[in-house]
């Protein structure tokens, strides 16, 4: 009998502990969804172009940045990790701007955006080497990654 008890004990022991594993689990998982949620809001969502859009002119206001021209998305896979669960945006954009002013927007913006890469830029001078003038004409992709829809 006093085994049997020992053993039931033992048990019930055993029940707690693996009831306060669970409650230790969801609270560990929680705390990661809400980690991870707070950083896909820095992500590419819906209409990705009127996103981008919104999110450069806004950020741009601060900068002597002309940016005429912006390409829809084209969307594609990250290519980085198996069964990444990110898409990738790539936008073409292209304007012109002071070269220092060109070089500090370009600092901040992919400072200020974690998901967010600049690739393939092209730099020309505006004005020609003759005019002596520091506008630039640029021409860049901007990459970004892609909240997905069930998030």
């Amino acid at each position: 009998m006093a085994t049997e008890t020992s053993n039931i004990e033992e048990q019930i022991d055993q029940t707690r502990r693996l009831i306060k594993q669970r409650e230790d689990f969801e609270k560990t998982h929680e705390t990661l969804r809400e980690a991870l949620d707070k950083r896909e809001d820095g992500m590419a969502y819906g209409d990705r172009y009127f996103w981008f859009v919104n999110m450069l002119n806004k950020f741009k206001s601060n900068y002597q940045v002309d940016i005429p021209q912006i390409s829809p998305a084209t969307v594609g896979p990250v290519g980085v990790f198996p069964e990444f669960p990110y898409e990738a945006a790539t936008f073409k954009v292209s304007g012109t701007a002071h070269f220092y002013e060109f070089g500090k927007f370009l600092k901040d913006f992919e400072n200020a955006f974690p998901y967010i890469r600049v690739q393939n830029l092209d730099i020309d001078p505006s004005g020609g080497a003759a005019s002596g003038s520091e506008k630039i004409s640029f021409r860049m992709d901007v990459v970004t990654l892609v909240k997905p829809a069930n998030s």
